[in-house]
């Protein structure tokens, strides 16, 4: 039986022996300190503004890059935050990714169970830290995106999540609803929105926008998938479903993407766009490529179309498998010259064009989160670790729960 969790005494945190059924988890300083006052995240906002240059640390985009390269990525963030009409901002966000990058770290390597980290994540997240947290964490996932030069204007983001926790953290934090992505891959009750009502009355005021105009963050909990495991798939959208207008406002929003992907070639990859679709030029590539061949007509199906199949991964998968069939067998391969010219140049532009290319649905930025948070996380002035609401992250484990 799941329960919720209240407060417990600095004291009481500082010495688990007091706890029965428990396991001894060590609690970082920094998050005791944090929890000694409720004006905490207020105090270091301030501490940050103070601050004209918010550059992020030579450490933050990875290991072993020289100062031109940092520099060239620190340009590039600055570059999308201004061309999101957000420079007035840009000094929180910079914040806002440090603290985000420090609170991914901590719920994918909390030492609670997926399904306790959900219910406790239910019980103590109130709707303004969630906005907090929900923001640093989607600007972060945007800062991995610019590094690697696939930000976006309209696109989603698919997380690698091995032991499910970040999915849960979401589910925990998150309202059920439906949604027309990723339906082949998504189980009941594992699809959820997040309305982010930062500046809206009873509200953080001071919680700087996602980028273009999302006010929503549209999730979706995939586990055991076959070819990507665990993972998490997050779209950032401009209305969410919370009341009849935003209601409204998606659906005329869903309408217009339909239209556009049924009714104009090239509605999938248009500019600014980095969704979990194929390209249509590769499908229409790939489908003359292959609907010729005796096994062709089955792979077209499960690779699929609109968001609908297994996506490039399964092309990727199929088309490797398919010439090195043949050239195991040169001498009794079924597979024409010509074929094998033209799976051979759509394989090549996949390797080219993608990373993560065997575990992609589309177009998506595909994130490997778990590899990510082993590298120097950004730094902000402030940012010391996660954040201080995230104290229950480092509860010992109760047997009862």
């Amino acid at each position: 039986m799941s329960r919720c969790c209240s407060l417990p005494s600095q004291a009481s945190l500082i010495s688990t022996s007091t706890l029965s059924k428990t396991t001894s988890y060590t609690i970082p300083y920094s998050l005791l300190v944090g929890l000694a006052t409720d004006n905490t995240q207020q105090q270091q906002q301030q501490q940050a503004n103070q601050h004209h240059h918010y550059g992020l640390t030579a450490t933050t985009f990875g290991n072993g890059l020289d100062l031109k390269t940092r520099a060239n990525e620190m340009d590039g963030l600055s570059a999308y935050i201004a061309a999101s009409g957000l420079s007035s901002h840009a000094a929180e966000i910079r914040t806002l990714i440090a603290q985000g990058a420090h609170d991914v770290r901590a719920i994918m390597t909390s030492p609670s169970s997926a399904d306790k980290l959900r219910r406790r994540a239910a019980c103590e997240t109130y709707p303004a830290v969630r906005d907090r947290q929900v923001t640093g964490i989607m600007w972060y996932l945007t800062a991995l995106a610019v590094e690697r030069n696939q930000g976006f204007v309209h696109g989603a983001f698919v997380c690698r999540d091995p032991n499910g926790q970040l999915s849960a953290y979401f589910l925990g934090v998150g309202t059920p609803r439906i949604s027309s992505h990723l339906k082949r891959h998504s189980a009941p009750g594992c699809t959820g929105g997040i309305d982010l009502l930062g500046g809206a009355a009873n509200h953080d005021d001071a919680l700087p926008p996602l980028p273009h105009g999302h006010r929503h963050v549209l999730f979706i909990s995939i586990a055991h998938d076959k070819r990507r495991g665990n993972c998490l798939f997050i779209k950032p959208e401009p209305y969410g479903v919370d009341g009849v207008l935003n209601f409204l406002r998606h659906s005329v929003d869903y309408v217009r993407s339909l239209a556009r992907r049924r009714l104009r070639f090239g509605g999938n990859d248009c500019a600014g766009m980095r969704k979990e679709r194929i390209p249509d030029r590769l499908v229409q590539d790939f489908c003359e490529a292959v609907a010729h061949l005796p096994d062709g007509r089955s792979a077209i199906s499960e690779v699929g179309y609109q968001g609908e199949g297994d996506g490039i991964g399964c092309m990727h998968d199929y088309l490797s498998k398919k010439l090195a069939d043949a050239d195991a067998d040169a001498a009794s391969s079924q597979l024409p010259e010509s074929a094998r010219m033209s799976l051979t140049t759509i394989l090549r532009r996949l390797e080219s064009d993608y990373d993560f290319v065997s575990l992609r649905f589309g177009n998506e930025v595909f994130l490997d989160l778990a590899s990510d948070i082993t590298r120097p996380l950004p730094q902000a002035p402030g940012v010391s670790g996660p954040s201080p609401s995230l104290w229950w992250l480092y509860l010992p484990t109760i047997e009862s729960e």
